[in-house]
């Protein structure tokens, strides 16, 4: 009988009778943030990690609610790459359910995505929908992948503003004196 422990970074090791085998282990870790200007969410990372006894790649990606609702649920596609930067295929239908992100809050970082691809060294991440936990939902009509977009923090994460918004800091600054 056998022992799971997870480790930090995605990293599963198994005490089979006394010996530790190491099962996952990162390939790449992209911390480079993405987003869209009108994607409610972006990805602030993603790792690629290698199951050591079935030869094939997981990936691990964290995503950030950027919008002002709370997030129920998040559905996306990902075209994967190898190392000579050729597509290797696509995986569709990847659900991220129940998600329940506030504003800003993090999730999606402890769902692994496995693949059927085993030389994957980057992946392009296309959000295809979001669904609110108000029942509204934001479609990607255009299919565009997220943008690697290194100056996006959480403090200047591209969400819109609503038009009170604007205009209450527009008095805000009228009545500070300078």
């Amino acid at each position: 009988m056998g022992i799971w422990i997870m480790c930090r970074k995605f990293c599963a090791v198994i005490i089979w009778e006394g010996i530790a085998m190491k099962i996952y282990t990162t390939v790449i870790e992209n911390e480079t943030p993405m987003g869209l200007k009108d994607c409610p969410v972006c990805a602030d990372r993603y790792n690629i990690l290698l199951n050591a006894v079935t030869g094939r790649n997981v990936m691990e990606i964290m995503f950030r609610n950027c919008s002002d609702k709370k997030v129920r649920s998040v559905y996306l596609e990902t075209d994967c790459f190898n190392k000579a930067d050729i597509k290797t295929g696509t995986i569709k239908d990847i659900a991220y359910m129940n998600v329940r992100a506030e504003a800003e809050q993090t999730f999606g970082e402890k769902q692994a995505v496995s693949t059927d691809f085993n030389d994957i060294s980057r992946i392009d991440i296309r959000i295809t929908q979001v669904t609110f936990a108000d029942g509204t939902t934001w479609e990607n009509k255009t299919g565009v992948c997220l943008k690697e977009m290194p100056g996006l923090s959480e403090k200047s994460a591209p969400k819109q503003e609503k038009p009170e918004e604007k205009s209450r800091k527009k008095r805000i600054r009228k009545k500070q004196p300078k």
